[in-house]
Parts: C-alpha cells; sequence; structure tokens
C-alpha cells in the first residue's frame, strides 16, 4: 500500500468512527479524552521512541527543518497533548 492509498484509508476510517461517535452521551466521549490523555502519558516512552524513528526516516528523506520540527516530539510536547485532551471537556461544557 502507497502513502496516498495509506491515507485515503485512514481518512475513511476516521469518517466512520466519527459517525460512530456522534452517538455516544457526552460523559461517555469526556471519559474517552481523560482515557486517551493516560494513554499518552503511560506510552510516552514508545511514542518518543517511534517517533526518534521517524524523525530519523524523514532526515534521510530531506525534510525540510521546518517539517522535522513539526514532526518531532519532545517529553514535553507529548505532556502538552495529554494536558489539552484533559481539559478539552471543561472547555466543550461552556
Amino acid at each position: 500500500m502507497d502513502f496516498l492509498e495509506e491515507v485515503r484509508e485512514k481518512g475513511a476510517q476516521a469518517k466512520q468512527a466519527a459517525r460512530q461517535l456522534a452517538f455516544l452521551s457526552t460523559a461517555v466521549k469526556n471519559k474517552a479524552l481523560f482515557k486517551l490523555a493516560e494513554a499518552l502519558l503511560e506510552n510516552m516512552p514508545a511514542i518518543l521512541a517511534a517517533n526518534g524513528l521517524d524523525v530519523a526516516a524523514a532526515k534521510e528523506k530531506g525534510y525540510s527543518p521546518a517539517l522535522l520540527d513539526r514532526l518531532l516530539l519532545s517529553k514535553a510536547r507529548v505532556e502538552s497533548m495529554a494536558e489539552a485532551l484533559s481539559v478539552l471537556p471543561l472547555y466543550l461544557i461552556l
């Protein structure tokens, strides 16, 4: 499967998931956001290791420094993502 096929497949899967999520209660969706935040923090070592491989491959392919920066994850960036997921339900209530 080439890159574009993979992107199309992932897009179709996301669209299907969105349809299913639309029928869930707010409480269930909020719980899922909190669980995602927990999973990011619990799996941070594996996430950062995999990201290091991705960044190395991108460097080999000659990606621009700006794109490499966007791709690069750090402990602080993963923690920031987890925090955003945790506070999102608070903003959606308003």
